[in-house]
Protein backbone atom coordinates (compact mmCIF):
# COMPACT_ATOMS: atom_id res chain seq x y z
CA UNK A 1 0.00 0.00 0.00
CA UNK A 2 1.70 3.15 -1.13
CA UNK A 3 0.91 6.79 0.46
CA UNK A 4 -1.06 7.67 -2.52
CA UNK A 5 -3.63 4.79 -1.04
CA UNK A 6 -4.23 6.65 2.30
CA UNK A 7 -5.43 9.39 0.58
CA UNK A 8 -9.08 10.01 1.17
CA UNK A 9 -11.06 11.13 -2.30
CA UNK A 10 -10.59 15.07 -2.62
CA UNK A 11 -7.78 15.58 -0.24
CA UNK A 12 -4.78 16.64 -0.97
CA UNK A 13 -2.70 16.69 1.88
CA UNK A 14 -1.12 13.07 3.77
CA UNK A 15 -0.10 13.93 7.45
CA UNK A 16 2.43 11.99 9.46
CA UNK A 17 1.90 12.39 13.26
CA UNK A 18 4.50 10.98 14.68
CA UNK A 19 3.25 7.04 13.62
CA UNK A 20 0.06 8.01 13.29
CA UNK A 21 -1.17 9.46 9.34
CA UNK A 22 -4.44 11.00 8.19
CA UNK A 23 -5.52 12.88 5.28
CA UNK A 24 -6.93 16.31 5.35
CA UNK A 25 -8.71 17.92 2.42
CA UNK A 26 -7.40 21.93 3.37
CA UNK A 27 -4.01 22.78 5.26
CA UNK A 28 -3.40 26.32 6.14
CA UNK A 29 -0.66 28.02 8.31
CA UNK A 30 2.29 27.18 6.66
CA UNK A 31 4.79 29.47 6.92
CA UNK A 32 7.36 30.40 8.83
CA UNK A 33 9.22 33.96 10.53
CA UNK A 34 13.20 33.85 11.21
CA UNK A 35 14.26 36.16 14.35
CA UNK A 36 17.13 38.57 12.81
CA UNK A 37 19.50 39.86 15.34
CA UNK A 38 21.83 42.49 13.82
CA UNK A 39 25.66 42.83 14.95
CA UNK A 40 28.30 45.88 14.00
CA UNK A 41 31.30 44.14 14.25
CA UNK A 42 34.68 47.01 15.18
CA UNK A 43 36.18 46.12 11.46
CA UNK A 44 33.55 46.72 9.07
CA UNK A 45 31.50 49.90 10.55
CA UNK A 46 29.75 50.50 6.60
CA UNK A 47 27.41 47.78 6.96
CA UNK A 48 25.77 45.30 9.58
CA UNK A 49 26.11 41.19 9.96
CA UNK A 50 22.56 39.71 10.07
CA UNK A 51 22.44 36.58 12.66
CA UNK A 52 19.94 34.50 12.83
CA UNK A 53 18.43 34.01 16.06
CA UNK A 54 16.42 31.87 17.94
CA UNK A 55 12.79 31.81 17.42
CA UNK A 56 10.54 34.30 19.56
CA UNK A 57 6.86 33.02 18.32
CA UNK A 58 5.31 29.53 18.01
CA UNK A 59 3.90 29.07 14.60
CA UNK A 60 0.51 27.56 14.07
CA UNK A 61 -0.39 24.99 11.52
CA UNK A 62 -4.73 24.38 10.99
CA UNK A 63 -5.78 21.20 9.41
CA UNK A 64 -9.09 20.51 8.18
CA UNK A 65 -11.35 18.01 7.67
CA UNK A 66 -9.19 14.70 7.97
CA UNK A 67 -9.92 11.47 8.29
CA UNK A 68 -7.49 8.96 10.17
CA UNK A 69 -7.85 5.39 11.28
CA UNK A 70 -6.57 6.41 14.92
CA UNK A 71 -7.25 9.89 16.49
CA UNK A 72 -3.51 11.49 17.11
CA UNK A 73 -4.95 13.98 19.69
CA UNK A 74 -5.99 11.33 21.88
CA UNK A 75 -1.90 9.87 22.45
CA UNK A 76 -0.64 12.96 22.29
CA UNK A 77 -2.37 14.98 24.94
CA UNK A 78 -2.07 11.67 27.50
CA UNK A 79 1.14 11.94 27.39
CA UNK A 80 1.29 15.68 27.77
CA UNK A 81 -1.42 15.29 30.83
CA UNK A 82 0.26 12.34 32.48
CA UNK A 83 3.47 14.40 32.66
CA UNK A 84 2.39 18.02 33.35
CA UNK A 85 5.03 18.44 30.21
CA UNK A 86 4.42 18.87 26.01
CA UNK A 87 6.39 16.38 24.38
CA UNK A 88 5.72 17.51 20.58
CA UNK A 89 4.91 14.73 18.01
CA UNK A 90 7.17 15.30 14.38
CA UNK A 91 5.47 16.06 11.68
CA UNK A 92 5.55 15.34 7.95
CA UNK A 93 2.93 17.19 5.23
CA UNK A 94 2.93 15.52 1.90
CA UNK A 95 1.15 17.53 -0.76
CA UNK A 96 -0.39 15.98 -3.64
CA UNK A 97 -1.94 17.62 -7.05
CA UNK A 98 -5.26 16.73 -8.16
CA UNK A 99 -3.52 13.95 -10.28
CA UNK A 100 -1.99 12.08 -6.69
CA UNK A 101 1.26 13.07 -7.52
CA UNK A 102 4.02 14.06 -4.89
CA UNK A 103 4.57 17.78 -5.38
CA UNK A 104 6.44 19.12 -2.16
CA UNK A 105 6.92 17.97 1.71
CA UNK A 106 7.39 20.10 4.44
CA UNK A 107 8.01 19.15 8.64
CA UNK A 108 7.46 20.61 11.92
CA UNK A 109 9.23 18.97 15.31
CA UNK A 110 7.91 19.89 18.65
CA UNK A 111 4.40 20.31 17.20
CA UNK A 112 1.32 19.95 19.93
CA UNK A 113 -2.17 19.85 19.31
CA UNK A 114 -3.70 22.97 21.32
CA UNK A 115 -7.49 23.47 19.42
CA UNK A 116 -9.52 20.29 17.48
CA UNK A 117 -13.14 19.19 17.12
CA UNK A 118 -14.02 15.97 15.66
CA UNK A 119 -17.27 15.12 14.13
CA UNK A 120 -19.50 12.63 15.14
CA UNK A 121 -18.02 9.80 16.07
CA UNK A 122 -19.34 6.52 14.71
CA UNK A 123 -18.88 2.91 16.67
CA UNK A 124 -19.49 1.15 13.35
CA UNK A 125 -16.39 2.72 11.37
CA UNK A 126 -13.07 2.33 12.19
CA UNK A 127 -11.80 6.00 11.49
CA UNK A 128 -12.42 8.96 12.95
CA UNK A 129 -13.50 12.51 11.05
CA UNK A 130 -11.70 15.63 12.03
CA UNK A 131 -12.84 18.75 11.21
CA UNK A 132 -10.30 20.57 12.73
CA UNK A 133 -6.79 20.43 14.83
CA UNK A 134 -4.57 23.84 15.24
CA UNK A 135 -0.91 22.43 16.17
CA UNK A 136 1.50 25.08 17.62
CA UNK A 137 5.31 24.55 16.54
CA UNK A 138 8.71 25.69 16.86
CA UNK A 139 9.46 25.95 13.00
CA UNK A 140 8.37 24.83 9.28
CA UNK A 141 11.69 23.01 7.48
CA UNK A 142 11.56 21.49 3.75
CA UNK A 143 11.42 17.94 3.38
CA UNK A 144 13.36 16.38 0.96
CA UNK A 145 11.07 14.27 -1.49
Amino acid sequence: MGYRDRLVSGHNFLVFFGPLVASFAKVSGLENQLNVETLQEGGVNHAMVLLQGPPKTLGTVVFEHGQGSLNPLSVQFEVSNNFGLFFGMPTTILIFDNGLTLRRAVGYNGGVPVKWSLSELNALEGHVVIDRIEVRHQGIFNVPI
